[in-house]
């Protein structure tokens, strides 16, 4: 717990940095404003029957302290993402009837919010994205399953960071 209280009294910026994980790149655009720049690995979603991948994403991200209020949880700060580079950053890969490629673009937004309960990191994430997808059988099915599956792993794997983060911190 002691830990996760350091944690949480680090500027916005640290904990963003914290919560990177290997093959992110965070990058300071205005940190007394909270403005970042994160650069995200490239990944490959592998689907019965098909195949998702992304080239290294690139958001710009607004980072805000929050109130922390009454009870327990406590909320220590909002970030904002909004994708860069949408512009046909989505190939997939469909291996039936034949084998097809298309290209997809996207916009993305993601509001974060995170705080902690005791010695646990909560965060919870709204996110919109918007694609135009072409008319093929079992296509829509596909991205539905990837973006709801991207999310909640990237949201996982950035919880556990910042768990990793609290327990590294020095009294």
């Amino acid at each position: 717990e002691e830990g996760m209280d350091r944690l949480m009294g680090l500027s916005g910026g640290r904990i963003l940095g914290m919560m990177a994980q290997e093959g992110w790149e965070v990058i300071p655009q205005d940190a007394p404003r909270g403005l970042f720049e994160i650069r995200l690995p490239s990944v490959r979603y592998e689907l019965p029957g098909a195949c998702v991948s992304i080239p290294a994403p690139v958001f710009q991200a607004t980072v805000r302290d929050s109130t922390p209020g009454e009870g327990a949880y406590k909320e220590r700060l909002t970030g904002d993402l909004v994708l860069m580079n949408g512009e046909d950053i989505l190939a997939v890969e469909i291996g039936f009837p034949f084998k097809t490629e298309f290209s997809i673009s996207a916009a993305g937004w993601c509001r974060s919010t995170i705080g902690w309960e005791g010695a646990q990191v909560r965060m919870s994430n709204q996110i919109e994205i918007g694609v135009q997808i072409p008319k093929v059988p079992g296509l829509s099915g596909i991205m539905q399953v990837f973006v709801k599956n991207y999310g909640t792993e990237s949201t996982q794997q950035c919880v556990e960071a910042l768990a990793r983060g609290a327990d590294r911190l020095k009294p």
